[in-house]
Parts: C-alpha cells; sequence; structure tokens
C-alpha cells in the first residue's frame, strides 16, 4: 500500500511545538518544500533499484517507508531552522539515508505501487453473451453422411 507523506507523518517525530514556533521566522512555510522533496528523493532511490513500479499517484510512497521519510524530513526541517540537532535524531536520519540507499540499491524492495491483478474486462451489458460447447466430430460421429 501506498500513503501520501504528510505533516502529521512529520509530527510524529517531532513536537507540534517544535514544528509551529519556526514556522513564523520564514516568510514561507517549509513544510510543505520538505515533505516533497523527502517524496521525491524516495520514489527516485526505488525507480534507480528497478526492482518494483511506482505508483501512478505522485506524491506517494510505499507504507514502509514513511517512518524513515518522516525522519528524514523532520532533520531536514530542524536543519532548515537551524537549530540543535541531538544524537538520537541524528541517527534516526543516518538510519534513514542508508535505508532509502538499500532501497537504491535494489537490497530492499518495496511494494509494487500498481496492483498486480488487473481488473476484469467490462462487458457491453447491452450485448448478449451467447456460449456454446464445442462439437467435435470425429471419424466415429460421422458414420452415415
Amino acid at each position: 500500500m501506498w500513503k501520501k507523506l504528510t505533516e502529521e507523518n512529520l509530527v510524529a517525530n517531532l513536537t507540534r511545538e517544535e514544528v509551529e514556533s519556526r514556522r513564523k521566522d520564514f516568510e514561507m512555510d517549509p513544510v510543505p518544500e520538505i515533505l516533497d522533496e523527502t517524496v521525491e528523493l524516495i520514489r527516485g532511490s526505488i525507480e534507480s533499484g528497478r526492482k518494483c513500479q511506482l505508483d501512478p499517484t505522485p506524491g506517494t510512497i510505499p507504507a514502509m517507508l514513511v517512518s524513515a521519510a518522516s525522519s528524514y524530513a523532520a532533520f531536514q526541517l530542524l536543519k532548515r531552522y537551524r537549530v540543535k540537532i541531538n544524537e538520537e535524531r541524528t541517527k534516526a536520519y543516518d538510519h534513514a539515508v542508508a535505508f532509502f540507499d538499500k532501497v537504491a540499491a535494489g537490497q530492499i524492495t518495496p511494494p509494487d505501487g500498481v496492483d498486480p491483478t488487473p481488473e476484469p474486462p467490462v462487458r457491453d451489458p447491452a450485448r448478449p453473451a451467447i456460449t456454446r460447447k464445442n462439437r467435435l466430430l470425429g471419424r466415429h460421429q460421422e458414420d452415415g453422411i
């Protein structure tokens, strides 16, 4: 399953106060830009791994990568805010980058973004479907013809 990376995912790694306190320092809110950059980085890693197909919906990533993506985005946001980043967040960021590198190398394969089961063909309801058994006439059935 593929999901969009949202601000709620980011807030899971940061406190709402950390996000809101620094927003007023910027003319434009940096959060949407950082989330978009993170999604593009992940989709690029998946594409370079060439082991699965991307979801056709733009801005989505595999659900298994949301946690690493939010750790990566939280680090990028704090870096942009120019605050001291603690060791725990730095380790989470390093782990996320290593995870993305493994995806790009094809060592970790996320689920395909394309549904593997095609939908059954839609029949035109206005046209009746006529079926019959094939009759194969062999040598013994043709006697007397």
